[in-house]
Protein backbone atom coordinates (compact mmCIF):
# COMPACT_ATOMS: atom_id res chain seq x y z
CA UNK A 1 0.00 0.00 0.00
CA UNK A 2 1.06 3.22 -0.80
CA UNK A 3 0.91 5.98 2.41
CA UNK A 4 0.64 10.31 1.74
CA UNK A 5 3.99 10.59 0.91
CA UNK A 6 3.98 13.64 3.13
CA UNK A 7 2.31 13.17 6.61
CA UNK A 8 0.41 10.87 8.51
CA UNK A 9 -1.03 11.10 11.56
CA UNK A 10 -0.97 8.68 14.43
CA UNK A 11 -2.94 8.07 17.40
CA UNK A 12 -0.92 7.45 20.20
CA UNK A 13 -4.25 7.27 23.10
CA UNK A 14 -3.30 4.35 24.34
CA UNK A 15 0.08 5.21 25.67
CA UNK A 16 -1.98 7.32 28.26
CA UNK A 17 0.76 10.06 27.86
CA UNK A 18 0.73 12.62 30.54
CA UNK A 19 0.93 15.90 28.99
CA UNK A 20 1.56 18.36 31.84
CA UNK A 21 4.38 15.88 32.72
CA UNK A 22 5.81 15.41 29.53
CA UNK A 23 5.81 18.73 29.13
CA UNK A 24 8.17 18.69 32.49
CA UNK A 25 10.37 16.61 30.89
CA UNK A 26 11.12 19.13 28.41
CA UNK A 27 11.71 22.04 31.06
CA UNK A 28 14.35 19.64 32.25
CA UNK A 29 16.38 19.42 28.86
CA UNK A 30 19.16 21.38 27.88
CA UNK A 31 18.34 23.36 25.12
CA UNK A 32 21.14 25.17 22.42
CA UNK A 33 20.72 26.96 19.13
CA UNK A 34 20.58 24.38 16.20
CA UNK A 35 23.48 24.83 14.06
CA UNK A 36 24.53 23.20 10.62
CA UNK A 37 27.81 23.28 9.07
CA UNK A 38 28.70 23.57 5.79
CA UNK A 39 30.17 20.38 5.46
CA UNK A 40 26.79 18.74 6.37
CA UNK A 41 24.18 21.01 4.40
CA UNK A 42 24.71 22.08 0.86
CA UNK A 43 22.57 25.26 0.21
CA UNK A 44 24.54 28.15 0.97
CA UNK A 45 20.98 30.27 2.04
CA UNK A 46 20.80 27.59 4.58
CA UNK A 47 24.23 27.73 6.04
CA UNK A 48 23.85 31.67 5.73
CA UNK A 49 20.47 31.20 7.93
CA UNK A 50 21.53 29.07 10.53
CA UNK A 51 24.91 30.88 11.30
CA UNK A 52 23.24 33.60 12.65
CA UNK A 53 19.71 32.71 13.62
CA UNK A 54 18.83 32.19 17.53
CA UNK A 55 15.46 31.40 16.95
CA UNK A 56 15.36 27.75 16.39
CA UNK A 57 16.71 25.26 19.46
CA UNK A 58 17.27 21.90 20.12
CA UNK A 59 17.96 19.57 23.03
CA UNK A 60 18.51 15.67 22.46
CA UNK A 61 18.00 13.18 25.03
CA UNK A 62 20.01 10.34 25.44
CA UNK A 63 19.06 9.32 28.99
CA UNK A 64 15.40 8.81 29.68
CA UNK A 65 15.56 7.42 32.83
CA UNK A 66 13.63 10.78 34.65
CA UNK A 67 11.24 11.03 31.14
CA UNK A 68 8.60 7.97 31.64
CA UNK A 69 6.61 9.68 28.91
CA UNK A 70 9.63 9.72 26.55
CA UNK A 71 9.94 5.76 27.51
CA UNK A 72 6.96 4.91 26.79
CA UNK A 73 6.72 6.70 23.01
CA UNK A 74 10.42 5.31 22.59
CA UNK A 75 9.34 1.52 24.15
CA UNK A 76 6.05 1.92 21.43
CA UNK A 77 8.77 3.19 18.85
CA UNK A 78 10.96 -0.46 19.37
CA UNK A 79 7.86 -2.43 19.36
CA UNK A 80 6.23 -1.10 15.76
CA UNK A 81 9.54 -1.18 14.02
CA UNK A 82 10.53 -4.75 16.50
CA UNK A 83 13.82 -2.87 16.61
CA UNK A 84 15.97 -1.88 19.77
CA UNK A 85 16.53 1.31 20.51
CA UNK A 86 17.10 1.55 24.59
CA UNK A 87 19.89 0.54 25.95
CA UNK A 88 19.50 0.59 30.27
CA UNK A 89 17.36 4.00 29.88
CA UNK A 90 20.03 5.18 27.39
CA UNK A 91 19.04 5.79 23.83
CA UNK A 92 20.75 4.22 20.94
CA UNK A 93 21.93 7.08 19.41
CA UNK A 94 22.78 5.46 16.22
CA UNK A 95 19.27 4.25 15.49
CA UNK A 96 17.25 6.87 16.81
CA UNK A 97 17.20 10.51 17.63
CA UNK A 98 14.86 11.51 20.29
CA UNK A 99 14.76 15.76 20.74
CA UNK A 100 12.84 18.50 21.49
CA UNK A 101 12.69 21.30 18.87
CA UNK A 102 11.20 25.07 20.45
CA UNK A 103 10.84 28.05 17.98
CA UNK A 104 10.90 31.25 19.64
CA UNK A 105 7.48 33.15 19.17
CA UNK A 106 7.13 35.18 15.95
CA UNK A 107 10.15 33.96 14.42
CA UNK A 108 9.95 31.33 11.81
CA UNK A 109 12.38 28.68 10.11
CA UNK A 110 13.22 28.95 6.78
CA UNK A 111 12.48 26.64 4.20
CA UNK A 112 14.71 23.51 4.08
CA UNK A 113 15.17 20.00 3.15
CA UNK A 114 16.25 17.22 6.30
CA UNK A 115 18.72 14.95 5.52
CA UNK A 116 18.49 11.70 4.36
CA UNK A 117 19.54 9.53 7.21
CA UNK A 118 17.04 12.02 9.32
CA UNK A 119 14.35 12.50 6.66
CA UNK A 120 11.17 11.04 8.88
CA UNK A 121 10.39 12.43 11.94
CA UNK A 122 7.90 11.75 14.51
CA UNK A 123 6.97 14.81 15.80
CA UNK A 124 4.57 15.92 18.55
CA UNK A 125 3.31 19.30 19.15
CA UNK A 126 2.48 20.37 22.06
CA UNK A 127 0.64 23.59 21.91
CA UNK A 128 -2.23 23.20 18.90
CA UNK A 129 -2.17 26.78 18.76
CA UNK A 130 1.45 27.45 17.49
CA UNK A 131 2.04 27.11 13.81
CA UNK A 132 1.82 23.84 11.50
CA UNK A 133 4.68 22.65 9.46
CA UNK A 134 4.08 24.41 5.55
CA UNK A 135 4.62 21.78 3.09
CA UNK A 136 6.09 24.20 -0.19
CA UNK A 137 4.39 21.50 -2.56
CA UNK A 138 0.73 20.97 -0.50
CA UNK A 139 0.59 24.12 2.30
CA UNK A 140 -0.36 23.69 5.59
CA UNK A 141 -0.35 20.15 7.66
CA UNK A 142 -2.11 20.80 11.02
CA UNK A 143 -1.29 17.45 13.76
CA UNK A 144 -1.09 16.58 17.19
CA UNK A 145 1.30 13.75 16.56
CA UNK A 146 2.39 13.13 12.84
CA UNK A 147 4.91 10.91 10.69
CA UNK A 148 6.52 13.66 8.22
CA UNK A 149 8.34 12.33 5.35
CA UNK A 150 10.56 15.68 6.02
CA UNK A 151 13.03 14.94 2.88
CA UNK A 152 10.10 17.40 1.04
CA UNK A 153 10.83 21.04 1.52
CA UNK A 154 9.01 22.50 4.19
CA UNK A 155 8.73 25.31 6.94
CA UNK A 156 7.12 26.38 10.10
CA UNK A 157 5.91 29.61 10.28
CA UNK A 158 5.89 32.24 12.67
CA UNK A 159 3.27 31.59 15.93
CA UNK A 160 2.31 34.68 18.55
CA UNK A 161 3.98 32.27 21.03
CA UNK A 162 7.14 29.66 21.71
CA UNK A 163 6.40 26.53 19.60
CA UNK A 164 7.67 23.63 21.35
CA UNK A 165 7.70 19.70 19.53
CA UNK A 166 9.27 16.48 20.89
CA UNK A 167 10.93 14.63 17.53
CA UNK A 168 11.79 11.09 16.66
CA UNK A 169 13.43 10.49 13.96
CA UNK A 170 14.19 6.80 13.07
CA UNK A 171 17.86 6.74 11.18
CA UNK A 172 18.21 5.64 7.76
CA UNK A 173 14.71 4.31 7.28
CA UNK A 174 12.56 4.69 4.52
CA UNK A 175 9.12 6.18 5.34
CA UNK A 176 7.07 4.51 3.71
CA UNK A 177 8.64 1.91 5.45
CA UNK A 178 7.83 3.29 8.69
CA UNK A 179 3.98 4.06 7.66
CA UNK A 180 3.49 0.76 7.06
CA UNK A 181 5.20 -0.23 10.18
CA UNK A 182 2.75 2.58 12.41
CA UNK A 183 -0.26 0.85 10.20
CA UNK A 184 0.11 -2.58 10.97
CA UNK A 185 0.54 -2.13 14.64
CA UNK A 186 -3.26 0.21 14.15
CA UNK A 187 -1.58 3.63 15.64
CA UNK A 188 -1.94 5.17 11.45
CA UNK A 189 -4.47 7.68 10.80
CA UNK A 190 -4.57 7.16 7.14
CA UNK A 191 -4.23 11.02 5.61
Amino acid sequence: MKYNDYYNHINFDSLEIDWTAFEKESQNAIFKVLRFEGDVVNDNDFIDWFSYQNVWYTANINDITDCPNIKKIVQTFEKVMQEKYLDNNKIIQSKLQPTFLLTKANEEIIKHNDLWESSIALNIRFYEDTSPITFTDIGDVFYKIGLLNVKHEHMVKASSKDRLVFRITPLNQDYQYVCECFDKAGLLIKS
